[in-house]
């Protein structure tokens, strides 16, 4: 049960590891991150969740999130676009009760950089 008896709402979960790959990297990373999870905190259950397959709830629910998709045009890829917006607004309606909560990003990328830096090839 989470907090204040409700099911599924608050903390039931450790950490939740969403993630999206196209060709594999992301999806190497995200199970890398679960593998140091459980060698660095077993006794925090992980759980990993394609990003077509998230909610609101897997991010309400967690104690602590990790994002992790390839970059695509110097962003994130439409799918994990997709699940912030299928997710935003519930997880801030949630306000005070995540705030404060661990989450980070894990972003698999080609290794010219240009867009991390914002400059273009154009002439």
């Amino acid at each position: 049960m989470g907090q204040g008896g409700v099911m599924g709402t608050d903390m039931d979960e450790g950490l939740v590891i969403i993630w999206h790959s196209r060709t594999g990297g992301a999806a190497a990373m995200a199970r890398a991150a679960m593998q140091g999870a459980a060698k660095y905190a077993p006794d925090i259950p992980a759980r990993l969740i394609p990003a077509d397959a998230a909610n609101a709830k897997h991010v309400i629910g967690a104690r602590a999130c990790l994002f992790v998709c390839p970059e695509n045009l110097a962003s994130m890829t439409g799918v994990m676009k997709e699940f912030f917006d299928r997710s935003y607004y519930p997880v801030l309606a949630a306000g005070e009760r995540i705030a404060g909560r661990p989450y980070a990003t894990a972003i698999a990328a080609g290794s010219d950089e240009r867009g991390r830096r914002g400059k273009s090839t154009g002439s």
